[in-house]
């Protein structure tokens, strides 16, 4: 997920934070030496570290570093199980990576939009906790469209991988059908569109 999301952001603090905390000499591309192994134990505690001060990068709160924290433990628990994630079937693999990295990510923005840790902690105990699902009502409609955008998401990649390869020898079917489908997009993204009051990163 970190090597797809925020990239620009992620690659400067492996360069300029992660990379020197653990004592390795960066180097510019071309140059003579390779890139230098760090200690496990100072990896880990530099992932941490660095995963904190990111947290406190996006705020002042506590449930910034907790967000941080949070994808540190993700991330090392990725490199830990690596050795036997690797032996897996490819096709296991991305079945289970698929759901699982989806289910961590989403829940990772819960102590990112919270306003203390109490809260954070109580939007994660009501999650678990099977009665709360039964009463929400029509209008709470959120889960529903979380649901309905990850199979959209499963569905345009498929569309892009296997669909449109095929459909591209046929131009005059292509361009109707996309028109089509950006209309939809657009359309549905005007129906969800809402103000946003504040700018997350004026909370210092």
């Amino acid at each position: 997920f970190w090597q797809r999301w925020h990239v620009s952001f992620s690659t400067w603090i492996r360069d300029y934070l992660y990379l020197p905390l653990t004592g390795v000499e960066v180097r510019e591309p071309g140059s003579k030496g390779g890139l230098e192994v760090a200690s496990r134990q100072r990896r880990d505690g530099a992932l941490l570290l660095t995963w904190a001060i990111m947290g406190l990068w996006h705020g002042a709160r506590w449930t910034f570093v907790l967000w941080g924290l949070y994808h540190a433990v993700w991330v090392l628990a990725g490199r830990w199980l690596a050795p036997v994630t690797g032996r897996l079937p490819g096709l296991i693999r991305r079945g289970l990576a698929w759901p699982v990295s989806l289910a961590v990510a989403m829940l990772g923005w819960l102590p990112f939009r919270m306003e203390s840790v109490p809260d954070t902690l109580l939007a994660f105990q009501t999650l678990l906790t099977p009665g709360a699902y039964g009463r929400l009502g029509l209008r709470e409609n959120t889960y529903l469209v979380a649901a309905l955008l990850m199979v959209a998401m499963v569905l345009c990649y498929l569309a892009h991988t296997r669909l449109i390869p095929r459909l591209m020898t046929r131009p005059k079917l292509v361009r109707p059908l996309a028109a089509a489908f950006f209309g939809v997009v657009v359309f549905v993204d005007f129906v969800y569109l809402r103000p946003i009051n504040q700018f997350i990163y004026f909370q210092f």
